[in-house]
């Protein structure tokens, strides 16, 4: 793989340097909503259904 974009153009480079950065924000966020659903899931079922009659 490195040999291939070793041969990219800078227009290629600049591309491939954006779809990485998405696909970091993507993990970051994917990374987020897991630990907000793992905190979710922690929390004691009394507290759940208190939010749930808040809503």
């Amino acid at each position: 793989m490195r040999s291939q974009i070793e041969t990219f153009s800078l227009e290629q480079l600049e591309s491939l340097g954006e779809a990485l950065l998405e696909f970091e924000t993507t993990l970051a966020v994917s990374a987020q909503q897991r630990a907000d659903l793992e905190a979710w899931l922690q929390r004691d079922p009394s507290e759940l259904g208190e939010a749930n009659r808040a809503s």
